[in-house]
């Protein structure tokens, strides 16, 4: 998964702070434990995973919990875009056909990657499991 985040991301890097990158991660619900998100049952090292790619690869990763709110995914989308980061891994809210926030995103050709699942009717880059 990361070297699919890196290769869409690598087209828009936008500098920050003396070289460094930021990718946003927007999961969608999570339990503390040990101070790492567990989030889906236990992807917490997909989390973990991707914050070492991303500090291999020169980025720096900001986080945000949407807790299974459509609203709040789209205002952590607007702060993420006012953070103006590279591009976004994105877990989106569960049970949703229609993700007008992510919809968005993809109309404006901003970079992102979506996580667990997908919508049928967007053409983007996504990364699922298999579990059967």
């Amino acid at each position: 998964m990361a070297a699919l985040a890196g290769a869409t991301l690598r087209m828009r890097r936008t500098q920050l702070v003396a070289g460094e990158f930021t990718i946003a991660v927007l999961v969608e619900r999570g339990q503390c434990r040990g101070g790492v998100g567990q989030f889906r049952g236990g992807n917490d090292a997909v989390l973990v995973g991707v914050e070492s790619a991303a500090k291999h690869r020169g980025y720096q990763v900001a986080f945000y919990h949407s807790n299974e709110s459509l609203a709040q995914e789209e205002k952590d989308v607007e702060r993420m875009r006012a953070a103006h980061v590279a591009g976004a891994i994105i877990f989106p809210v569960s049970d949703v056909e229609y993700d007008e926030a992510i919809w968005q995103l993809h109309t404006e050709g901003f970079p992102f990657v979506l996580v667990d699942r997908y919508f049928h009717a967007l053409d983007c880059d996504y990364v699922v499991v298999d579990n059967f």
